[in-house]
């Protein structure tokens, strides 16, 4: 069992080497799910199995079969009692049944598996009927029903002679079941014959290779957790040609790879003992594998030994621990005497044979210790490949008969070394041991023919009745005479034969020394011959190498000097436009060099000197060419661009207006690329050849474009020709908060208007400019990216990046004096080291910039997804407008800082908070806000408002200076000097309500911008509001609060029945007519309504707004005293609560005329 194998190659899968019928593949194929295909169930949760399997009819042990009626000691009695001659087997019902449960087709597909699925459900039941009677069977009956099954089972395998045998090669199959052993999967079935490689790999990884192109790697590591429920269904059971399945609990990984390939080995070698026996003619049995009689092929061995193999086998028993090993080991030892046996008898008695063989089970239990011991030799020498040995002879006395003939000669020729030592000529002793050899077989001959003669003269004398050797009767017969005759001859001829080898001996003596320097100089010219033929091989790889290293000689002149195709006007100036065909040559030189210098990266042999001095050469040469080119690049785009600056359509005059000038310079601009673009494939070259060089090719472009088509002087004019001069005479008009005037609400709810010197910013300049100069500034950028190839689409995240930041360094140095130019009129103020003329900032009008440059970034959005050049060109407009918000938003955000300090330093604000009035902070706020909407409505239409609330820098920084706002009024209402009586309540409550109406005033996009700072104004004015009017009506009506609290406290625990035992009635309505009369009603309600205007401010326009809160209030108070009064004591008050609204109302009503005769007030606006 093994972890997990794979397989590769086109080895056999349907197992046509084991014998498998065909019907059993077909039932097999027809019993999986539709699309599995032939022995390919589903793999998940299976084992994994390597076997090696063969097909016989004399297997190696016997099967066995547990008894589940335990009975299982009276059989193993009953084994020994027959001599291990019969064992339990499975009858042929259960293994049928076994092999449908294993193979069982649909139902509805195959009728003869239903009857033999019927057939056995009867045997199954008859079965259970015989076990539900179990008591009554005895021992007896079942020893001599296993006596009826040895006689009918055991005579299948144990009766075969060696004679009779059939068996095929076995052969390696790689399979996975589950672990009752159900749906087999057949992974790969090979040839082991064909094994021609073993390479042990680490992790307990081996990997086979056979002649058929089979590769499987087998991890012999097994998960002991996977494998621990399964052990008992799969291993200890003997696996008939493949030794012993291992247990998965046997040993390490390392252990477990050593049994594999030492099992492998083994089995490998026997096999390689019964190919080389077969093909010599001493084959046993029968062979139905149609295996070819030619010999195996030598097997390939790679990281591991085999004697180290060996050993470890030896150390750790693995010949001990396989029964099939020993099985096949012992058969292949006694494989001589048997076939003598075999071939002596007479009559060739196949039964005797049986009888005299033995089962390899009960041949191992009588080994002895001297047995184990040449068996264990005997796999020794199957593992160091001396299996030969056992197929040379076919019995011992051969072997003996030729160690005889061999000991008696002496074969050895000695020769003397260079150093002067004697040792073995191979060469020689294999001569004259064959020449000892055909002299040995000639005098067998001569030995034979004389027995023959021998025996004739025997025959002779018999037949003439006289005695051997006393004289025949008749000499005269003809085959008397002929034998005379050939015995004459023969003695002739052996004479002859004598002394021919006499004086061949004397002349192989005397050529010896010459056949020896004959053979020398064979040897060194075979020598030579193969190093000639090394060498011819070298060479031509070398030729192929260094041809593909050479450019052709007319390439190699451009190569050398790249100028000296180019065409000079009488000036000594490049001819730009009679150098097109120059350039084309030019490029074709720089791909050849370039292929060149690839095919040695491509093809290797940089180790060769040969090899490696040329392409040091076409290093230098491609660095000396690239050299030039660029040379010759930077002056091409020098020249160009003094052409196209000193033309008349190039030059700006100051009358010109900027759309004009804006115009000149883009015409310049396109003229200038086009030009270069007949040079592009010079630069192509330089990427290709030398990128390293590309930077500095791409600054001085950049310097160029800002020296000549966008230099200072060009950007000067355009922007001192905008309609609002602001890069000339910049006014700033930006105020602090605290300039601002301060704004009022009347008692109509109606805003003041902002002061009329509030400047409106110019935006005319800065969307002129965003609209004439960024397309230049696109197109340089996208231009710069397509001439140094900045915009690669196959590229990766991390080379667009730099390759982005690449074009944007040149982009900025080209443009550097309209960025210049652009911050000046966007109102940012110039750095402190700056040289020249410093500029100071306009926060306004930066705020304005942010806001027209937001809108301008819409219109360089890459929606359309072209990639490329172009979207690198519109990212990196996109990058300069961010660059641009950045500093004129942080200019702003300085600022609107500055203002936070003032205005939480509480400005204007008494200690104690009495009289406090609208902040001066929250008085000036709504002014700043008209001035900002004004300057952003500046130049545009009467319909247009500007959506601040969509701008995140513009509303964090608007609504962070009303949050600083609500910060300053919370921090002087809880300071310890401040009034809390009344005073924190009306400062709360007067603020928050002036700062919710100031802005909802100025429309609806100021009301969204501030919707979360709207909704805490409100809450702390609605808190503020009912804290301080409950305040006002305890302090004018305490008794009568006094009172009625006192009886809803009594109420609420005695009940309305006895409050007036608490509260005597004579005193509840004395309190009433003192408190409650008309006339000190109107007298303390207008009392309340002069504190609350004394309280409150005009500017902030709260008061009809808060007395109508009050008597709101007034009428729910004296409404609730009312239904006390009435069910407590049956008294009804007067006035009552409607009349106390209507004396309220009269009070409020009459101090509005009194305002209005007084007249408007002069509050500034």
């Amino acid at each position: 069992r093994v972890g997990k194998f794979d397989v590769g190659g086109g080895g056999l899968s349907n197992g046509k080497g084991l014998g498998v019928p065909a019907t059993v593949a077909s039932r097999a194929k027809k019993s999986l799910p539709k699309g599995q295909g032939a022995l390919r169930p589903k793999a998940r949760n299976k084992l994994r199995f390597v076997c090696v399997i063969r097909s016989t009819n004399r297997p190696l042990l016997k099967k066995k079969r547990t008894i589940m009626n335990g009975v299982g000691d009276n059989d193993k009695n009953n084994d020994d009692a027959n001599n291990g001659t019969s064992g339990e087997r499975d009858s042929d019902d259960d293994s049928d049944d076994g092999y449908d449960k294993m193979f069982s087709p649909d139902p509805d597909e195959d009728e003869e598996v239903d009857i033999s699925a019927s057939a056995n459900e009867k045997k199954k039941k008859k079965k259970r009927r015989g076990s539900s009677n179990g008591k009554k069977n005895n021992s007896a009956e079942i020893m001599n029903n296993n006596n009826k099954m040895d006689g009918k089972d055991g005579a299948k395998g144990e009766s075969i002679s060696a004679e009779d045998e059939i068996s095929s090669f076995p052969a390696l199959i790689c399979l996975a079941l589950h672990s009752d052993g159900s749906n087999p999967d057949l992974r790969r079935t090979v040839p082991l014959d064909k094994l021609v490689a073993v390479d042990s790999r680490n992790d307990g990884v081996v990997q086979l290779k056979f002649q058929t192109g089979d590769i499987i790697e087998v991890d012999c590591s097994v998960d002991n957790a996977s494998g621990k429920n399964n052990n008992n269904a799969v291993d200890g059971k003997d696996n008939e040609g493949g030794g012993a399945v291992t247990s998965v609990a046997g040993g390490s990984t390392k252990t477990r790879k050593e049994r594999f390939l030492w099992s492998l080995l083994q089995i490998h070698a026997i096999l390689c003992t019964s190919v080389m026996e077969r093909t010599g003619g001493y084959g046993l049995g029968k062979s139905s594998s149609g295996v070819s009689s030619s010999p195996p092929v030598q097997l390939i061995i790679r990281n591991f030994d085999r004697a180290d193999l060996q050993y470890v086998s030896t150390v750790n028993g693995f010949l001990s621990g396989s029964p099939v090993l020993m099985a096949l080991l012992d058969r292949q030892r006694n494989r001589p005497n048997k076939t003598n046996k075999g071939k002596n008898g007479e009559n060739g008695d196949t039964s005797a044979a049986a009888a005299a063989a033995t089962t390899a089970s009960e041949e191992l239990s009588k080994l002895s210790t001297n047995q184990a011991d040449e068996m264990d030799g005997m796999a020794y020498d199957m593992m160091m490949g001396n299996f030969t040995r056992y197929a040379i002879f076919a019995s011992d006395e051969e072997r003996k008969d030729a160690e005889e003939v061999l000991n008696a000669i002496s074969w050895q020729q000695q020769e003397i070394t260079s150093e002067g030592l004697t040792s073995v000529d191979a060469a020689a002793t294999a001569e004259t041991l064959a020449m000892m050899l055909q002299k040995r077989m000639r005098d067998l001959e001569a030995e034979t023919c004389r027995r023959l003669i021998a025996w004739e003269d025997e025959k002779s004398y018999s037949m003439a009745g006289a005695a051997l050797g006393t004289t025949a009767p008749t000499r005269d017969s003809v085959d008397a005479l002929s034998l005379a005759t050939l015995f004459t001859m023969l003695d002739q001829l052996d004479e002859e034969l004598e002394k021919m080898e006499g004086w061949l001996e004397d002349k192989a003596a005397a050529v010896k020394p010459l056949t020896d320097d004959c053979r020398d100089i064979e040897e060194e010219n075979r020598q030579l011959e193969q190093q000639w033929k090394s060498y011819e091989t070298l060479g031509s790889e070398l030729k192929r190498l260094l041809s593909g290293l050479e450019v052709p000689k007319h390439l190699e002149r451009v190569l050398s000097n790249p100028g000296s195709i180019l065409s000079y006007d009488p000036s000594g100036s490049i001819d730009v436009e009679r150098s097109e065909d120059g350039v084309e040559l030019i490029h074709e030189a720089g791909q050849a060099l370039k292929a060149a210098m690839d095919r040695v990266t491509q093809e290797g042999g940089m180790h060769l000197s040969a090899v490696s001095d040329r392409v040091k050469g076409l290093a230098t040469m491609a660095r000396m060419f690239c050299s030039a080119l660029a040379q010759i690049v930077v002056t091409v785009m020098e020249q160009l661009a003094a052409d196209v600056s000193s033309s008349e359509q190039g030059k700006v005059s100051k009358s010109d207006l900027h759309t004009v000038v804006a115009k000149k310079i883009r015409d310049t601009q396109r003229r200038y690329q086009s030009s270069l673009l007949s040079y592009i494939k010079l630069i192509e070259v330089l990427a290709l050849l030398k990128p390293s060089i590309l930077p500095a090719i791409r600054d001085a472009y950049s310097e160029l474009v800002a020296e000549v088509i966008m230099n200072k002087k060009r950007m000067k004019g355009y922007f001192s020709t905008l309609p609002g001069k602001t890069s000339k005479m910049m006014e700033s008009v930006t105020n602090d908060l605290k300039e601002y005037s301060a704004v009022t609400l009347r008692s109509d709810k109606t805003a003041e208007v902002g002061p009329a010197t509030m400047k409106p910013v110019n935006m005319q300049d800065i969307q002129s400019a965003l609209s004439e100069m960024l397309p230049v500034i696109a197109r340089e950028a996208y231009f710069t990216a397509a001439l140094f190839g900045l915009s690669s689409r196959h590229a990766d995240g991390r080379e667009k990046k730099r390759n982005f930041e690449s074009a944007k360094r040149s982009v900025d140095h080209s443009s550097q004096y309209f960025r210049y130019y652009m911050s000046r009129i966007c109102g940012i103020a110039s750095d402190a080291d700056a040289e020249g003329k410093k500029v100071s900032g306009d926060p306004m009008l930066s705020l304005v910039a942010s806001i027209h440059l937001n809108e301008a970034m819409d219109g360089y959005i890459d929606r359309q997804k072209k990639g490329g050049d172009h979207s690198l060109s519109l990212a990196y407009v996109r990058a300069t407008i961010l660059d641009l918000r950045k500093k004129v938003d942080r200019q702003w955000a300085a600022w609107v800082d500055d203002q936070i300090k003032w205005i939480k330093s509480n400005p204007g604000v008494p200690p104690n908070g009495k009289r406090a009035g609208i902040f001066t902070s929250f008085a000036r706020f709504p002014c700043y806000l008209d001035h900002v909407m004004t300057c952003c409505k500046s130049g545009r239409t009467q319909e247009y408002t500007p959506k601040l609330a969509k701008i995140k820098v513009v509303s964090y920084y608007l609504q962070k200076m009303a949050g600083a706002l609500f910060s300053s009024l919370q921090q002087c209402a809880e300071r310890e000097t401040t009034d809390k009586q009344y005073a924190a309540n009306v400062m709360r409550m007067e603020n928050s309500y002036f700062f919710t109406q100031s802005v909802k005033q100025r429309g609806p996009e100021m009301t969204t911008l501030f919707a979360k700072q709207i909704t805490a104004a409100s809450s702390i004015c609605k808190q503020s509001t009912d804290a301080y009017l409950g305040w006002m009506i305890k302090r004018e009506f305490k008794a009568l609060h006094s009172l009625f609290s006192n009886i809803s406290r009594i109420r609420r625990d005695v009940g309305d029945a006895d409050v007036p035992i608490h509260v005597p009635r004579a005193t509840f309505v004395k309190t009433l007519q003192k408190e409650s009369n008309r006339d000190v009603m109107k007298e303390k309600i207008g009392i309340i309504y002069a504190r609350m205007e004394k309280h409150l401010s005009e500017a902030g326009g709260l008061l009809p707004v808060a007395w109508k809160a009050l008597v709101k209030v007034l009428y729910e108070w004296f409404g609730r005293w009312e239904k006390l009064s009435t069910q407590c004591y049956k008294f009804g008050l007067e006035p009552s609560a409607v009349d106390v609204v209507r004396i309220a109302k009269a009070a409020g009503g009459s101090a509005t005329r009194a305002a209005r005769e007084k007249g408007p007030s002069n509050t500034a606006s």
